[in-house]
């Protein structure tokens, strides 16, 4: 359930004891946009539904995006009288250009803590799998996994000071980049072992408080200054955007696991807790991940495994790339076989 959250069952006991009940949501969103370098970046452990119409829900955000054209451009954090907008300002991909700042997007869980039925929840693990639509020919660029970043880091850790992150600033703090290509790329969130009993955090908890108003900068919480928290995803730059198009071909699927507990007046009984272990066991299961496969947490899904499909991206996105794959022999004969058999 740790190493694969997108797959995995759903088992109880994983801190140590059973609360509430078991549930996992998932949030599927597009690059809008046709801009070459951007990012995508998620603290889980809150449960946000940024700009709320009924005003119930405001000011919180756990989950950015981020595009444009320029990779040493920062996303804006307005100061005070400054006129510009705070970091998470926007709704979408496309808002990042039309506010000059990162936007704040729905958290997968966002609708379900809304509801009458849920008090609150805590996450059992996560993840995020980005995907290339576009045409195989035409995959270019590079994208790095970021994993362990701070919410300060994000906001004000720029090269620039006091200014976010910017894409280049990204890229120096990963410890793995790839080309882009046309399998499906996925990572891990690595869960909080600071505390032996993680806390359920309704709604009302969020990781960034985002002023509705350009006359203040976007800040950390209260409780994310308290408690740590850390942000992972995924960013790119150098992507093909000569054809002029109406988007970047990205897509990027959210996929969380969670434990909750129900209001008392949804209609469900309580779940009384029960013990299951007599510590929280993700430390022990972390250490078993990082002696085993110490990049357990980022992950290339093959679109294809088949030879044909290995053919074509021989053939489309370069022999070079794919020379790992096979064989020199090999290689070569398909190099040299006909297209038809493709």
């Amino acid at each position: 359930m740790i190493a694969d959250p997108c797959n995995c069952t759903l088992v109880p006991g994983l801190y140590g004891s059973s609360e509430g009940l078991l549930s996992r949501s998932k949030r599927s969103i597009a690059n809008g946009t046709n801009t070459n370098s951007g990012y995508v970046l998620w603290c889980p452990q809150f449960h946000n539904l940024p700009h709320a119409q009924d005003g119930h829900f405001p000011n919180t955000g756990n989950l950015f995006v981020w595009c444009s054209d320029t990779p040493s451009q920062p996303p804006k954090n307005s100061g005070l009288d400054t006129g510009e907008f705070p970091f998470g300002y926007g709704k979408n991909f496309e808002d990042c250009e039309l506010y000059n700042t990162a936007s704040a997007i729905q958290d997968p869980t966002g609708e379900l803590l809304k509801s009458d039925l849920v008090m609150d929840a805590r996450v059992l693990s996560s993840c995020i799998k980005m995907t290339y639509t576009g045409r195989m020919d035409a995959a270019s660029g590079e994208v790095a996994y970021i994993e362990n970043l701070s919410l300060d880091a994000l906001i004000q850790g720029g090269s620039n000071a006091y200014q976010p992150a910017c894409v280049n600033d990204l890229f120096q703090h990963s410890a793995k980049v790839t080309r882009l290509g046309i399998d499906t790329m996925e990572i891990v969130g690595r869960l909080d072992t600071s505390s032996d009993h993680p806390q359920f955090h309704g709604s009302g908890d969020s990781a960034l408080y985002i002023p509705t108003e350009g006359k203040e900068p976007t800040s950390v919480t209260q409780i994310a200054e308290t408690l740590g928290p850390k942000v992972y995803g995924f960013v790119w730059r150098g992507l093909d955007t000569q054809g002029g198009t109406l988007n970047v071909p990205l897509s990027f699927a959210f996929i969380k696991n969670i434990e909750w507990k129900a209001e008392p007046n949804s209609g469900f009984t309580q779940v009384p807790p029960k013990s299951m272990s007599s510590r929280n066991v993700i430390h022990d299961v972390h250490k078993v991940l990082d002696a085993k496969e110490p990049h357990w947490a980022t992950k290339v899904h093959d679109v294809g495994g088949s030879i044909g499909s290995q053919f074509a991206k021989v053939a489309l996105t370069g022999v070079t790339s794919a020379a790992a794959s096979f064989g020199s022999t090999l290689l070569e004969d398909l190099v040299l076989a006909p297209l038809a058999l493709i």
